[in-house]
């Protein structure tokens, strides 16, 4: 009996470069391993390179709905690899030298590598194409001397337009980091 739910399967490392590097800290809101005593925002540069998979063992697409694809009716596999770059803002708003909020947003332009292929091979397809990606993250906390708590959600999402179909994909995840720094004796 074929299956026909979709394998998902996405890779994306990505990289970022902070140019306020002297008084704006991402990793104070992110990952606690600083604190950040002062409001501060920095533009940023982000960076990706990913691979986007998508398959079915028959079509991706349900018989009913597959009159609307002409060519891409029965469409099975999706692989799209990609490099992308864009700008960003970042900003910690700190109150009291513990409370604080961040929020990160960016803006990439894809150079993507695509390749298409349909259940009954009727059609094949590898292209270049250039398609956009965003990234939101926000973060509340406290982050004091030795006690850290915070919630973080980190939102991406990509766009591969192709002619006759959109895929949007959007991943989304939220966490809670709460720690004790406990104190090292310097020898």
């Amino acid at each position: 009996m074929p299956n026909n739910q979709p394998l998902i399967c996405k890779k994306p490392p990505k990289g970022k470069y902070i140019f306020n590097k002297n008084k704006f800290s991402y990793n104070s809101s992110f990952y606690n391993t600083a604190r950040q005593l002062k409001s501060a925002a920095s533009f940023l540069i982000v960076s990706s390179i990913y691979s986007y998979q998508l398959g079915a063992d028959t079509s991706l697409i349900p018989k009913v709905s597959q009159p609307f694809y002409n060519k891409f009716s029965d469409l099975n596999f999706f692989n799209a690899n990609g490099f992308s770059i864009g700008p960003g803002y970042a900003m910690n708003l700190v109150l009291w030298k513990t409370f604080y909020f961040n929020a990160t947003i960016s803006t990439l332009f894809d150079m993507q590598q695509r390749y298409y292929s349909t259940f009954n091979k009727n059609y094949e397809q590898r292209d270049w194409r250039l398609g956009f990606a965003g990234d939101l993250r926000l973060a509340v906390g406290l982050n004091g001397k030795r006690f850290f708590y915070s919630i973080t959600s980190k939102m991406d999402s990509n766009s591969y337009l192709g002619n006759g179909f959109i895929i949007s994909p959007r991943f989304i995840s939220a966490a809670v980091n709460i720690g004790y720094r406990f104190p090292v004796k310097q020898r």
